[in-house]
């Protein structure tokens, strides 16, 4: 038998390009995977819902700031969409090479390594873009992201070590584009990747509206369980001398919300809470406590301008113009979210809230610099310390507290229960 055992038939060697075109069906995989973790993430924040909905010391990264800001659309699509419909068209170009004509494998290897160089190169710089996006605009960066940043780097280095032949490619631009582009692996990719855009912009759409009703039925089911596991006056309770208020004083509903307004789940829960005052203004009493996580708080410097908006609105208080100014507030650093931007809050800016306000800059100013107004908001940090929670909104319902922001229909549900149990006899 000669030594040069013969290979069985129609067993052979992968090539290099094609080990490395595999592994890139993997990179894509990983990046199929963290777009989905990111997709769920936008129709769950879409349709109102948090895995964690507090803003508590020591959280530094959250896809929440991403998903919510102006960079997370693209011709009003999500780009968790363009990011899935991405990789499903790039396994879908791998899979077109394999499955081609084996006659015709070597020209299509090389093609696909260019393609996909020149599509990771677009990937890669787009994630550069978005990188800036996430540490200077944004407050914090998306882990899901950086994850996502990292699979494109691979792709790219992958694509480069496929030997895409770029000289040869450049010499003879538009030669090598049409070989490229009349490729059927190439041909696959754009199909899938504009086919994947529309079929999960849709599923998106509809996933979010069925989970915001799911979850406003669950939340009312949730608020009355809630009311009934409240028996009697809880344990919680803060002096409400001096605080601001509105509703019903002698109600015996009663809501303390304890707030910072540069946070953006209190922003939330506020809006809650007003809907709720709206709708049942004589059967409940709100009142507001100052818990800003900035540095007027000992041990907090994630929120800095919360404090500043904090005196501001001890000063509208004294001119009876709190609850506007809580609404100014709370609506600043929105619009600045929903831009992308970090929080920023001037004293110019709170001067000029307070002019439209009807009230006196120069006066405003002395009470905004004032030791006293300094106390009174240190005074109310103090009450909120008393309660030793981890992260605002905390607020409780006679005295039973709860931390982080619910629903509407969870309030409401709350409220109606406790109003019923109020009834009987």
């Amino acid at each position: 038998m000669s030594p040069n055992k013969a290979e069985p038939s129609g067993a052979r060697r992968f090539e290099t390009r094609e080990l490395l075109l595999m592994a890139s069906g993997l990179v894509a995989l990983a990046g199929l995977v963290f777009s989905a973790l990111l997709y769920h993430d936008s129709v769950s924040i879409a349709a109102g819902l948090r895995a964690e909905m507090i803003c508590a010391p020591g959280e530094k990264m959250s896809c929440t700031p991403a998903l919510r800001s102006e960079y997370a659309h693209l011709f009003g699509i999500s780009l968790t969409v363009y990011g899935g419909a991405f990789y499903f068209a790039i396994l879908a170009l791998i899979l077109g090479v394999f499955f081609g004509p084996r006659e015709r494998r070597r020209d299509a290897l090389l093609a696909s390594s260019r393609f996909l160089f020149l599509s990771y190169l677009g990937s890669v710089a787009f994630s550069v873009y978005l990188g800036y996006v996430a540490f200077v605009l944004l407050p914090s960066p998306c882990p899901f992201c950086l994850a996502l940043y990292v699979v494109n780097a691979l792709g790219f280095g992958l694509a480069c070590a496929m030997k895409p032949s770029l000289l040869d490619f450049l010499g003879d631009l538009a030669g090598g584009l049409r070989r490229i582009l009349t490729q059927p692996a190439t041909a696959a990719f754009f199909l899938v990747f504009f086919v994947s855009v529309g079929v999960l912009h849709y599923s998106q759409t509809w996933a979010i509206e069925r989970t915001r009703a799911a979850s406003a039925a669950q939340a009312r089911k949730e608020g009355q369980a809630a009311a009934a596991a409240l028996t009697g006056e809880g344990d919680k309770r803060i002096s409400l001398e001096g605080l601001p208020m509105k509703g019903n004083a002698e109600s015996k509903v009663v809501f303390v919300e304890f707030s910072d307004f540069e946070c953006p789940f209190c922003g939330e829960f506020a809006r809650s809470l007003h809907r709720l005052y709206e709708a049942y203004p004589d059967d409940i009493a709100l009142y507001f406590v100052h818990y800003p996580l900035g540095p007027c708080n000992p041990g907090f410097s994630m929120h800095p301008s919360a404090c500043l908006a904090a005196l501001a609105s001890i000063c509208a208080q004294e001119k009876g113009k709190f609850w506007e100014f809580h609404d100014r507030a709370f609506q600043h650093f929105a619009e600045q979210r929903d831009k992308g931007e970090r929080a920023e809050l001037e004293e110019s800016d709170v001067l000029a809230w307070a002019n439209a306000l009807g009230m006196q800059p120069e006066e405003f100013l002395l009470c905004l610099n004032s030791s006293e107004t300094e106390a009174r908001l240190s005074e109310q940090i103090e009450r909120a310390k008393s309660l030793e929670f981890r992260g605002v909104p905390t607020w409780t319902v006679n005295a039973h507290i709860r931390t982080g922001i619910v629903s509407f229909e969870y309030l409401q549900a709350l409220v109606e229960s406790l109003l019923k149990q109020q009834q009987k006899p």
